[in-house]
C-alpha cells in the first residue's frame, strides 16, 4: 500500500473534490494499479488528514439538526427523500429506538419502524455484526429503508456516545 507523495496528493485532491471512498478506491486501482480494500482506503484518507466533503458547509446543518432533534427517549426519524433516496411505498420515514436494557449477547439493541409500517428488532453484537429480526416472518425491507435505517441508527448511536 505504498503510494508516493504525488499519488497521495492526488488522493487528497479527489477527497477534497467530494469523491466517495468507493470512488477513491476505484481510482487508486485504475490509475495507480494499487488494489486497496475499502478499509485501507479509509485509513489512507484519514492518514492524509483530509475530510471527505460534498462541498457544502457542515456547520449550518449541525445547527438545524440540534433544533429539530427529537426529545430524550423519542425515536430518531429519517425522511427518505431528504436523505436522497427515491423511497418506496409507505410514509417515507424510518424511525429507530435504542433499548434502555440491552438484549443478551448484544453490545446495543433496539427496534426500527420502516416506511411501510412494518417493524423489526435489531442488535449489534460484540463482533460488530448488525442483525435485523423482522416482527413479520419473511419480511424484507426495501433497500431505501435499509439505507435510511443505517443512517438513522448511526445518528442515534453517535448521540448516545457509541
Amino acid at each position: 500500500m505504498e503510494l508516493d507523495s504525488s499519488q497521495k496528493d492526488q488522493v487528497a485532491q479527489w477527497a477534497s473534490d467530494g469523491d466517495t471512498l468507493s470512488a477513491i478506491q476505484e481510482k487508486i486501482s485504475s490509475e495507480f494499479g494499487v488494489k486497496l480494500t475499502y478499509m485501507e482506503t479509509r485509513f489512507l484518507v484519514e492518514d492524509l488528514e483530509v475530510d471527505l466533503s460534498d462541498g457544502e458547509p457542515e456547520e449550518p446543518e449541525a445547527e438545524e439538526e440540534k433544533e429539530t432533534s427529537p426529545a430524550e427517549g423519542e425515536a430518531e426519524a429519517v425522511d427518505l427523500e431528504d436523505a436522497g433516496f427515491d423511497g418506496e411505498a409507505g410514509s417515507g420515514r424510518v424511525s429507530v429506538d435504542v433499548d434502555k436494557i440491552t438484549r443478551p449477547g448484544a453490545v446495543v439493541s433496539g427496534s426500527v419502524n420502516f416506511s411501510d409500517g412494518k417493524s423489526a428488532t435489531w442488535m449489534l453484537d460484540q463482533m460488530g455484526q448488525l442483525r435485523l429480526i423482522p416482527a413479520e416472518e419473511g419480511y424484507q425491507p426495501g433497500q431505501d429503508d435499509i439505507q435510511a435505517f443505517q443512517t438513522a441508527l448511526q445518528a442515534e448511536l453517535q448521540k448516545q456516545g457509541f
